[in-house]
């Protein structure tokens, strides 16, 4: 997964963490498309959802960066268990 730039507004005015982004704004913050973010979240392979609406959903900030933290550590297993081979 790329490296994500910060917007400067994003950087300056941190979110509470149980604050919620739409789908867009995750998708924007991750650095992917929106169709992109809706196969991630078909294929369970997203953040835990929460629901605002009949027809609505979001991402928690907390969410979110728990979702990047078990990226980050399927990641490291990966390389270290393809060193060690």
């Amino acid at each position: 997964m790329p490296f994500v730039e910060i917007s400067a507004r994003d950087a300056k005015q941190p979110r509470p963490a149980n604050s919620i982004m739409t789908l867009r704004e995750w998708c924007e913050r991750s650095g992917f498309s929106t169709v992109t973010g809706w196969r991630i979240m078909k294929a369970g392979d997203g953040p835990k959802v929460t629901r605002v609406g009949n027809r609505r959903i979001g991402i928690r900030e907390d969410h979110h960066a728990e979702w990047l933290d078990g990226l980050i550590q399927s990641a490291r297993r990966e390389r270290k268990a393809k060193h060690q081979k």
